[in-house]
């Protein structure tokens, strides 16, 4: 595995703190209590920018209820619901950046055309009666 042989880390499972420039910063945080322990395991004077966190295990909409077609695209995509609904459609990066958003007013299907560059990336759809849910999408 190449994270256990870069980075050599402890035990399993374990946290590290790796830099934007891929080299080591802290080989094992642990224990973990709360978000203080993260922060005192970042170098003196680091001053990240907050993020807000995105809701990735929402799991209130079923697969009956949703589909995500296909899921592996250029990034034309199809989002089917069961009925008519008014949703918000976010997607977000690994990192949990979001990088495209858009709502849509009482469809039954939805197409979907971004530009971004090829990864995996997490689709959020929030209805309009409050339910959500997450699906990964690959981009090539």
């Amino acid at each position: 595995m190449a994270i256990t042989s870069q980075f050599a880390p402890a035990a399993y499972p374990t946290y590290i703190l790796i830099g934007p420039d891929n080299k080591l910063i802290k080989n094992d945080i642990w224990p973990i209590s709360n978000v203080t322990t993260f922060e005192n395991a970042l170098p003196n004077g680091a001053d990240p920018e907050p993020m807000e966190c995105a809701a990735m295990g929402a799991t209130d909409l079923n697969a009956n209820q949703i589909s995500v077609y296909p899921t592996v695209s250029n990034g034309n995509f199809t989002i089917a619901f069961g009925k008519n609904t008014d949703s918000n459609i976010g997607i977000f990066d690994m990192a949990g950046k979001q990088v495209y958003s858009n709502s849509y007013k009482g469809k039954q299907t939805v197409s979907v055309d971004v530009k971004l560059a090829s990864g995996i990336y997490f689709l959020r759809v929030n209805t309009a009666d409050n339910k959500s849910s997450m699906k990964k999408i690959i981009i090539k």
